[in-house]
């Protein structure tokens, strides 16, 4: 999941749109994965952002493509694309610098 790109107070709506979407026959692996996310990085993650208690580091090798997805979120908070394409973008910033 490519959800810890969004800004974190997108992170939480992003995922229940996700999580909403599945169809009712959906395997039940998959709805143990998404319970897991849930209860383990979607809620836990929301406290630590909420306390102040979430940081985030960048090492040098990482400028280039930080500065990318920099330029992906700034044009995702100003309404020029929308959630989906967000994702995609900085799914292929990752895969082309990888």
């Amino acid at each position: 999941m490519a959800l810890p790109l969004l800004p974190a107070e997108h992170i939480q709506p992003a995922f229940n749109n996700l999580r909403d979407g599945l169809p009712d026959n959906v395997d039940e692996h998959v709805t143990a994965l998404v319970t897991y996310v849930n209860d383990n990085w979607i809620t836990l993650q929301a406290v630590l952002v909420s306390d102040n208690r979430l940081h985030r580091h960048q090492k040098k090798a990482h400028k280039r493509t930080q500065g990318l997805l920099s330029k992906y979120w700034a044009s995702y908070a100003a309404g020029e694309i929308m959630t989906a394409q967000l994702l995609r973008k900085c799914c292929y910033v990752y895969l082309l610098h990888q």
